[in-house]
């Protein structure tokens, strides 16, 4: 209706451009590519190795993950994908729990279990010295009385932020020594 492009008046949102379903859609996907890549994360597994990965859906999650497998593949960077609500976690898979699925992924060939083990060891050293250090800082009455009420609250949450850490250490180190085990 404008004579030039400058002056026309700014485009407003219209009604229904929304797409609720989509957005489902697009959240079930992700769901399943986070899994995966925290899986990855985790385990200290290389970004450019491609590994397999089963998921074993919840709900109608099947459907969607199926009609969207190329990009999963793509976006988890993953040789194989298998989605079944028969599927069976495989001995030796690391796991991620999410609202619409589980995800396994098989770790046997992926990652040195013993050098793992030992990096592991080593955060888990380095970790429990940063709480020893904090938590006596924390029992110091001292401290307690001198220190900003900021200072110590932010002592306080590192302490518990390193509690938690230091236990995803150990029960990452647990699982894999019991993936290290001889086969019965």
């Amino acid at each position: 209706e404008a004579d030039s492009l400058c002056v026309r008046r700014y485009p407003s949102p219209e009604e229904g451009r929304e797409d609720g379903e989509a957005a489902d859609k697009m959240a079930i996907i992700m769901d399943a590519v986070t899994g995966i890549r925290s899986i990855r994360g985790e385990l200290n597994i290389s970004p450019s190795l491609e590994l397999q990965a089963l998921i074993k859906p919840i709900n109608e999650a099947a459907s969607v993950l199926s009609d969207n497998i190329s990009y999963l593949m793509k976006l988890a960077r993953a040789r194989d994908i298998q989605i079944g609500k028969e599927i069976v976690p495989p001995k030796n898979a690391a796991t991620a729990i999410r609202p619409d699925m589980e995800i396994f992924v098989p770790m046997e060939g992926l990652i040195d279990i013993d050098a793992e083990v030992t990096r592991l060891n080593k955060d888990f050293a380095k970790m429990e010295k940063e709480l020893i250090f904090i938590k006596k800082k924390l029992a110091n009455e001292e401290f307690r009385s001198k220190a900003p009420k900021k200072v110590v609250e932010e002592n306080q949450a590192k302490y518990e932020e390193y509690s938690d850490k230091l236990h995803s250490i150990k029960a990452s180190i647990e699982k894999l020594k019991s993936w290290s085990k001889p086969k019965e």
